[in-house]
């Protein structure tokens, strides 16, 4: 009797769609991080470039006697972002830090400030300096011109 060796077995398939399965999964899930990496990257260039800005247009252009106490949220900032900036007198210098946090798609607050309002809240302070961070933070060095 010749046996017809035409075909899969009903195993070969079964082992056939696991592999393809698992292969599936495996590209679908690289998609998903890809997808969460790229707009995790895509906030933080925006962050950043909100806070060039400010130092660009408010910072650099402020009058230097008076930029003890700036403290201010720009109307630019956009929604689930907060902005602020801390000026330092180092004696011939004046360090001025400005610190972006914003919220995540996923709702994770990246940064200090938990709320979002641009102000050091007493639960926020998790490292202890006196000042809300953030990953996102950009420091420049302002002289008196005269």
């Amino acid at each position: 009797m010749i046996r017809d060796e035409r075909g899969f077995t009903l195993l070969e398939l079964g082992i056939a769609v696991a592999i393809f399965a698992l292969g599936a999964c495996s590209t679908l899930s690289l998609f998903i991080l890809n997808n969460t990496t790229a707009d995790a990257a895509g906030l933080i260039t925006t962050s950043m470039n909100l806070a060039r800005q400010e130092i660009e247009n408010n910072i650099w252009l402020s009058d230097y006697t008076t930029l003890n106490s700036y403290f201010r949220l720009p109307p630019a900032v956009p929604l689930n972002t907060s902005l602020v900036c801390y000026v330092t007198d180092r004696g011939n210098f004046k360090e001025v830090r400005v610190v972006v946090c914003y919220r995540q798609k996923s709702n994770n607050v990246i940064g200090e400030d938990d709320n979002l309002n641009g102000v050091l809240d007493p639960t926020e302070d998790l490292n202890g300096d006196g000042r809300l961070t953030s990953p996102t933070e950009i420091v420049t060095f302002v002289t008196n011109k005269g």
